[in-house]
């Protein structure tokens, strides 16, 4: 039974949470009574991943993604939920005391991935756009809040005279 379990809430690429797993996560921590100070909801979107798909196939596409998953998982504490949200998309629920605390785990993880790249063998980078939010609201605009931060940051990589 617990063999099944873990089949039903884990995504057979990465080996992180799937979908059905955060929906439940997301429904216990929306639950009234529940505290949600200082818990950050972060949504990671691998950069360029269709180019690497279309570039070296879709093989390549999924070895990136396990790689994305691995970093992912080394960058962030055991305490943090962590799961894939669909595609190329990650989501990161993490406890951190302050707004500055969560902004310096995003850089945390976008370094470990730049250091990476740096040491890898590949031909293509792996990168993130990482989006993030306070769980101090409803989680609609948590999540509204986190997309409008990961594509703020997505238009200024594609635009760098803006930075």
């Amino acid at each position: 039974m617990s063999s099944l379990g873990h089949r039903i809430s884990t995504d057979s690429l990465t080996g992180l949470n799937n979908r059905f797993r955060l929906d439940s996560y997301l429904s216990n921590l929306a639950a009234p009574g529940t505290s949600t100070d200082n818990i950050y909801l972060f949504i990671c979107d691998l950069d360029n991943f269709k180019q690497i798909n279309d570039t070296y196939g879709h093989y390549e596409g999924d070895q990136a993604l396990r790689e994305a998953s691995d970093l992912l998982k080394r960058t962030t504490s055991r305490d943090d939920f962590l799961a894939r949200y669909g595609g190329d998309e990650f989501v990161l629920i993490s406890t951190c005391e302050t707004y500055t605390a969560a902004l310096d785990l995003r850089q945390k993880i976008q370094q470990a991935f730049q250091t990476h790249n740096i040491e890898a063998n590949h031909s293509y980078q792996i990168s993130l756009s990482i989006g993030l939010s306070s769980c101090a609201s409803d989680i609609a605009t948590v999540f509204q809040q986190a997309d409008e931060f990961l594509y703020a940051e997505k238009h200024r990589k594609k635009s760098p005279l803006l930075s």
